[in-house]
């Protein structure tokens, strides 16, 4: 999967209600709270370390918040290490994917071995809205999963996130509420482009309001 990701890591299962974290050798802890654009904490968030120092390979490395938002990162590698919030079944962008991060500035913390480096607070992204769909051979009328969708920023075309469709063509994003670029291919289908797309007024790129849920049909024509 070609995607630009911010977060890579193994799964840490965590008690919120452990004080005091366990930590050996080159390791340390983050503690502090997740919250929305108005300071509110967020139950429920996922709260990811990144680290900039060291590369961490395996599964993802993440914690839950608890009912006040409030989260503790046990097992975090020594060194400089960026911390990512997220929640994408409320409607919040995944911030670890560029082209969803927008121009946030996450925060970046010190990590020491044996020690919690505290009161750390992180922002989720403002909500997007959210895209949803079917990519079908416009002939047959069958899904054509085996495509590839692309999403990138109006802004920064730069940033963009590659995948593919689940196994029935369908797919389901959170995306910012920010103009995008679209784009389905296929082998053997014309390339298709929202902006090229009946559905686009004027060419214009897509954009999907807050909290906006968009239901979009990409029908693909086989090259004949």
């Amino acid at each position: 999967m070609g995607v630009r990701i911010w977060a890579i890591g193994v799964t840490a299962l965590l008690s919120m209600g452990q004080t005091q974290p366990q930590m050996t050798g080159n390791f340390g802890a983050i503690r502090g709270i997740a919250v929305d654009a108005s300071g509110v904490g967020i139950a429920g968030a996922k709260v990811y370390d990144e680290p900039l120092d060291s590369v961490r390979v395996g599964k993802e490395h993440f914690v839950t918040t608890d009912a006040d938002g409030r989260f503790v990162l046990h097992d975090v590698p020594v060194g400089k290490t960026m911390v990512i919030a997220t929640k994408v079944e409320a409607g919040y962008p995944d911030a670890r994917f560029a082209v969803y991060s927008g121009n946030e500035i996450l925060p970046t913390v010190e990590v020491r071995a044996d020690d919690i480096t505290s009161n750390v607070v992180v922002k989720l992204l403002a909500k997007g809205g959210l895209l949803r769909g079917r990519i079908i051979d416009s002939h047959s009328m069958l899904p054509v999963s085996k495509s590839r969708i692309t999403l990138s920023r109006v802004d920064h075309p730069e940033w963009s996130l590659e995948t593919d469709p689940e196994n029935d063509g369908t797919f389901e994003f959170v995306i910012p509420s920010r103009p995008m670029h679209f784009q389905v291919a296929a082998e053997g289908f014309r390339t298709w482009t929202f902006e090229a797309s009946g559905l686009s007024k004027d060419h214009a790129s897509l954009t999907v309001g807050t909290e906006e849920k968009r239901d979009i049909n990409v029908y693909l024509e086989p090259v004949k």
